[in-house]
């Protein structure tokens, strides 16, 4: 049985983190990412994974300063990547990404580690959300999200 659909991803990052997203899903050359825990007595983590991209020309080499990117391929840069099936758009990835061991020279591909919003979980305590008060779960979810820094524009909770 053929089938007449086919998954894309679109990979977006924000270099220079002003919110508007550069689309490099034609870089893209291999994507890993992992959720979740082996089983219930594992520590709770959040997502994280690897996206590799093709650097034949440099553009995303930290020190090269003929990219149009430089100087913004730095550590923690928001990304979000998404998979478009049947023209649906399905949310994969929202996080943050990190190049591995930049070098100066031009390396043919570049390696960005992955670690997903919910690492902010694990930063600093909350301390806007009042949660003794008698709200919605909804409500005192997105007061929750809020307080750690999650952005409105790349979640999406239903009550």
């Amino acid at each position: 049985m053929a089938l007449s659909s086919y998954v894309s991803l679109t990979i977006s990052i924000d270099w220079d983190i002003n919110g508007a997203y550069t689309d490099e899903s034609a870089y893209a050359r291999r994507l890993t990412i992992e959720r979740g825990r082996s089983d219930a007595n594992d520590e709770m983590a959040p997502g994280s994974g690897t996206l590799v991209l093709s650097n034949s020309t440099g553009r995303f080499s930290p020190f090269n300063t003929g990219s149009a990117l430089y100087p913004y391929v730095l550590p923690g840069r928001p990304i979000i990547i998404t998979a478009d099936f049947n023209a649906v758009t399905y949310p994969i990835f929202v996080g943050f990404a990190t190049p591995t061991f930049p070098t100066r020279s031009i390396d043919s591909e570049i390696t960005l580690n992955l670690i997903d919003q919910f690492d902010k979980w694990s930063k600093p305590p909350l301390t806007n959300t009042d949660l003794s008060t008698d709200v919605l779960n909804s409500d005192l979810m997105i007061e929750i999200l809020d307080d750690i820094g999650f952005s409105a524009i790349t979640r999406s909770i239903d009550a």
